[in-house]
């Protein structure tokens, strides 16, 4: 039984863009908004199991007004944060999003009284291919700091 619903889910993968099976977005983190901002970030796995290089090119979210992507680069010794307008990731390659480096930038986020558990978020890549990641809502209190 549980067999036929395995091979009915893969055969519902393979009739997808086959390109984008080769897309993984995983741990997706979204930090839950602090009360009154209008901005959030979000942090994820993102693979490319492909021998293609790939270019993401836009992210956007129901979640906010726009999704942006940024990274943290060192400037004479600064730390700034810039928005990236695409991100190339190599054949194989897993850009890792994290506190620091690469990240989500949710901003003009939408009021809401009650937070969703986890947010959808849509990515578009160079040749049009389309994927969604799901992020799962964890507020500040719930992080765990890894040393």
């Amino acid at each position: 039984m549980k067999l036929l619903a395995l091979l009915t889910m893969l055969i519902g993968f393979f009739s997808q863009n086959t390109f984008a099976q080769s897309i993984e977005i995983t741990d997706g983190e979204l930090r839950a908004p602090i009360p009154g901002m209008e901005n959030t970030v979000a942090y994820m796995k993102l693979s490319n199991l492909s021998d293609k290089n790939i270019k993401l090119i836009a992210a956007s979210s129901v979640f906010s007004e726009k999704v942006e992507i940024h990274n943290h680069i060192m400037n004479d010794g600064v730390m700034k944060m810039v928005k990236l307008d695409d991100l190339s990731i190599k054949a194989n390659e897993t850009k890792i999003f994290e506190s620091g480096g690469l990240h989500l930038m949710f901003i003009g986020l939408h009021e809401s009284k009650d937070l969703p558990k986890t947010v959808d978020v849509s990515f578009v890549f160079q040749d049009g291919t389309k994927k969604i990641g799901v992020f799962n809502v964890k507020s500040i209190h719930q992080q765990h700091h890894h040393h």
